[in-house]
């Protein structure tokens, strides 16, 4: 059960391998994964139930986004993103204006993590582009001298932006700060410096 204030997710389209990632990027991002919904019917007493704040719709299941559009009217406070192949939709198709997003397929799990950050009421703070940068660093086994080097800033200047760090992940460590920040498309996986005499 999704926790107080906990923005809740459901997609409508089919099980498949892309979804469980999808899936990892929710709960990641600190939402709750409401499942996979295989019909229009399901989606619509999903709604009614006032039960998902955001569905994901795979546009194979709603080829011509007509229960996006009944959607847009019938709660207009629901937050639409559609999946497709590409982030554009195919030609002749108009989108609904209350689709606030088109993800491609290949990059869902990505660029969700950054969508529900930007759109959704009650995801994570966004982290500043100077966090995003001391969050990289930490990434690649960086101490907090080195960062302060680096970015020529004091110690003191780096650990406050750490401590940032931390709050808006919510994270316990270093570790599970990176390993956050990764599974929110905030960075990318690690990649280590090489170690002298290593």
């Amino acid at each position: 059960m999704a926790e107080s204030g906990q923005v809740r997710i459901a997609c409508f389209g089919t099980a498949s391998l892309y979804t469980e990632g999808v899936a990892t990027a929710v709960t990641a991002a600190g939402a709750w994964w409401c499942g996979v919904v295989p019909n229009a019917g399901e989606v619509f007493q999903l709604v009614a139930r006032s039960a998902v704040d955001v569905l994901l719709v795979e546009l194979a299941s709603d080829p011509g986004l007509y229960v996006c559009e009944v959607l847009e009217h019938t709660a207009p406070s629901l937050v639409l993103v559609v999946l497709h192949e590409t982030t554009q939709p195919p030609p002749g198709l108009e989108v609904p204006g209350g689709v606030r997003a088109l993800l491609s397929l290949r990059a869902a799990r990505s660029e969700l993590a950054i969508l529900l950050r930007d759109i959704v009421p009650g995801a994570a703070p966004p982290l500043s582009a100077r966090e995003i940068q001391v969050l990289g660093l930490i990434a690649r086994g960086y101490s907090t001298e080195r960062i302060a080097s680096t970015l020529r800033v004091g110690a003191e200047t780096i650990r406050t932006h750490v401590k940032h760090v931390f709050v808006k992940l919510g994270a316990l460590n270093r570790p599970h700060a990176v390993a956050l920040g990764c599974a929110r498309g905030l960075i990318s996986a690690p990649e280590w410096d090489a170690v002298p005499g290593g």
